[in-house]
């Protein structure tokens, strides 16, 4: 990573779950912009103090999964155990018992959560990027 940019050209201007950009919207690109001058006026922030203002994720596959873990309280013992389930390398139904090992059913566990980390970056996607 040479600053922002990665090896593959890709800038890491904001982790996608976080972001509110959503090409579809008639003002994307304004809100694109947006978050663009927000990034590059905290990144002349760091550069003066060495101390990235706000919230931040590390690059990549790291950045992924530290939010999965913001997402399921920090708990990284939780994320290791869910995460088969979030990337549907694991299938499970609702009425099975939840992968946390509570002994409660899918649906009444953990199932909200994971289908909302789902949503938010997409189960395809998470696969990719955690699984290579």
């Amino acid at each position: 990573m040479d600053r922002d940019l990665g090896s593959d050209g890709q800038c890491c201007l904001w982790l996608d779950p976080e972001s509110r950009w959503d090409s579809r919207e008639s003002s994307a690109l304004r809100l694109f912009l947006d978050e663009l001058a927000v990034f590059f006026d905290r990144r002349l922030i760091y550069d003066l103090t060495h101390e990235w203002p706000g919230r931040s994720y590390s690059h990549g596959r790291d950045g992924y999964l530290e939010f999965i873990r913001e997402q399921l309280g920090n708990d990284v013992a939780l994320a290791e155990a869910l995460i088969g389930v979030i990337t549907m390398q694991v299938r499970i139904g609702p009425d099975d018992l939840c992968a946390c090992g509570s002994g409660k059913k899918f649906k009444k566990c953990h199932r909200e959560i994971v289908e909302r980390i789902q949503g938010k970056i997409g189960a395809g996607r998470v696969r990719r990027i955690l699984l290579g």
